[in-house]
Formats: C-alpha cells, structure tokens, sequence
C-alpha cells in the first residue's frame, strides 16, 4: 500500500511539473499588463536613466500651446493635418540630431500643451481633458476622471501636477484653488493658494505661483506672486489704461508685454524689481521668452500684430529692444512658437488653416512638416 502511495505521488508530481513546462513555452504564465490591459513587455524607454525632465515643459513653450516639447534628446511634437472639415491630429517624435520622424499617435481631436516626464507624454486632449501616454503611444490614460478641475492650465513641476481645482459646497456656492498632485500618487492632493473670484492662475515657477487679477470696470490690473516656501504675497500693478498680457514664466523672472504688446517688461523674483523696455512702432504677435538674453518673437506693427498678421520671426535680446536691434530668422508670419534644444517649433497662416513648419535657432534647416491643404 505504501509503495502504491510512492507511485501515485511520484505520477502526480510528473504531471504537474510538465503542465508547467508547457505554460513556459505557450504562454499561460500570468502577463505583465499596463493600466489598459495592454501587453506592455516590447516598451522601450526613449529616456536614459537620470535624464529625465525636472519639468514637463517650459512655461513659454506651454503659453504657445505647446505643440513642442523635450527630453534626453528626443523631440516630441504635435501637428494637425488638415483634411476637409477634420480636426484630427497626431503626436509625432524624432531624435535631435535626426530627421527621421516617426508618428507615435493619431487623434480624432485636438492634443496640445505637450509635456514629457520620464515615459510618459502629457497631452490636453480636446481643450480641457488631460491624458497621457507612453512615449511609444501606448499605454493612454486620463488622467483625471472627475470635471473638477481645469486641467487646460496644467504645469508640471518636479513631482507634481499643478492646475486650479473647484471644490462645490452647494449648489450656490463654490471655490477655486490652485492645486497639486504628486506624480506618483494622484490619489489625493494639497491645496496650494485659494483664488479670489476674479483671479487668473499663470503658473508656478520654483516656490512661486503666479496670479493675474482680472481688471473689473478699467481698474488696473494686478499680478500676485505667492511664495509657498514663506506664505508671503507680493502684489504688482501695470499702469491705469494698459494691461498684462504674454505673462510667461522663467526660473527667475516673469515676463509680460503690455501696452497694446509695445513694451516687455521682466519682473525679477529675487527682489521683485521690474525693468521695462519700451518698443515703439514694434509689436509681438507671438512670442517665447527663454530669459532676459534670448527672446524670441514675431514682429510688425501694432496694427497688424494685433490681428495676427505680423510678419517677422527674430530673436533679440532684452537689452536690445530699445535699440531696435535683432537677428531675423524667418519672414513668416510664425505663432505658437515653441523653442525646443536647437528647433524652434512653430504654425503659420490663420486660425485653423496653419502650416506647421520648424527651423533652427540660427535660421537654418526650415521645414514644412504639414501643409495645410
């Protein structure tokens, strides 16, 4: 009895040591699947480990829709080819130092305002629905589910997303506040800096958050720079019977242009001093600034500017405005300008009938990537 026992124990054990050598070889071994259900053994990393970005993109990038982003010598970029009526789209990349673009998604909807962190690609989807995915296009998300937030000015900074949150107390009463998530746990949030009913969230830039105060009744109007590391507010006011517009954010500084787009203006976050630059007879249609030294705008007269007819792409430093002098790189009427390593990303034409060209920084290598046809 006892060696009938040996036996069938001995069998049973064959048995089930070769049922598992099949699973080996037919793959009934359990899958390493993503969020989607989507097999994501074949994904490979375009991104080096420790050169991913601190920040998603930068603000100026961001402010021009951010149809161009960056990281660890990739390009990311968006173009909407125009077919009839169609409003489809895709998200394309390509090495740097390569011409090679490969087309990573295709969208039936708009998708701007690019960010990259590590291997994911943010992405405002339709207007006011942020998504993300792999830098191969798999693996797409939403990344929030609810409709409490305005994701359409979403930043992401270090670890965290920052964007503004409506919290509904009744069905009267409400409040806005300038949020943020971190990256790795988007299960719950802090809340930052509330917003008064009339109040515009800019952006962050290190410990800073940037608010404009909507002008009421020609009144003027005023930005509001919270200090998260001190809780301390300073508060900058433009002159009665102009405004601030092309507020852009840099590490050390927040630009504007204001007057009708005739002056830059850098306010210095260090010791809150405003330099101003008057430009007389000049104005900004579309403009990125990357810092005090290298700006890059489109220009022409007001009169034109104002409508989107400027018709000169240059770069000019700060200390150049007054002088009038600048480097031309391109006769085109370019908007969306998005500066990226050595390109400079950008559209022409009119709403909804854009090229989407790019050229480099010192005037070489333009490219039509789509045409409108």
């Amino acid at each position: 009895m006892k060696n009938a026992k040996s036996v069938l124990f001995r069998y049973t054990y064959s048995i089930v040591a070769l049922i598992l050598v099949i699973c080996t070889f037919i793959g009934c071994a359990p899958e390493n699947k993503n969020q989607t259900g989507m097999v994501d053994d074949s994904f490979v990393s375009d991104c080096r480990k420790g050169y991913e970005n601190v920040n998603g993109n930068t603000h100026a990038n961001l402010y021009n829709d951010g149809i161009a982003a960056e990281q660890d010598g990739w390009i990311y970029f968006y173009v909407q080819p125009q077919n009839g009526n169609s409003r489809s789209g895709q998200i394309c990349k390509h090495k740097s130092d390569s011409n090679e673009i490969i087309t990573i998604a295709t969208f039936d909807k708009v998708a701007e305002r690019l960010s990259v962190k590590g291997d994911y690609i943010y992405y405002l989807y339709s207007g006011n629905d942020l998504h993300k995915m792999r830098t191969d296009g798999s693996d797409i998300q939403d990344v929030f589910t609810n409709d409490e937030h305005d994701e359409s000015n979403y930043m992401i900074i270090g670890d965290y997303i920052y964007l503004t949150k409506e919290s509904k107390y009744s069905s009267t009463y409400s409040s806005t506040s300038v949020v943020r998530y971190n990256i790795n746990n988007m299960n719950d949030y802090e809340t930052i800096y509330s917003l008064n009913e009339n109040d515009k969230f800019c952006g962050v830039t290190g410990n800073y958050v940037v608010v404009k105060e909507n002008r009421q009744n020609y009144d003027e109007e005023t930005l509001r720079i919270y200090n998260m590391e001190t809780g301390e507010t300073f508060e900058h006011s433009c002159a009665i019977g102009t405004y601030f517009a092309g507020i852009q954010l840099t590490e050390n500084a927040v630009y504007y242009t204001n007057d009708y787009c005739n002056s830059l203006a850098k306010l210095n976050l260090n010791d809150m001093s405003v330099i101003t630059a008057k430009n007389d007879g000049l104005s900004a249609s579309a403009i990125n600034f990357i810092d005090e030294n290298t700006i890059y705008l489109t220009l022409g007269n007001w009169q034109t500017a104002i409508f989107g007819s400027a018709n000169l792409l240059v770069n000019l430093s700060f200390d150049l405005v007054n002088r009038g002098q600048y480097y031309e790189i391109v006769e085109e009427s370019a908007t969306k300008i998005c500066v990226v390593g050595d390109w400079i990303y950008y559209t022409s034409g009119s709403p909804g009938l854009e090229n989407y060209c790019r050229i480099k920084t010192d005037g070489t290598g333009w490219e039509m990537l789509y045409e409108f046809k």
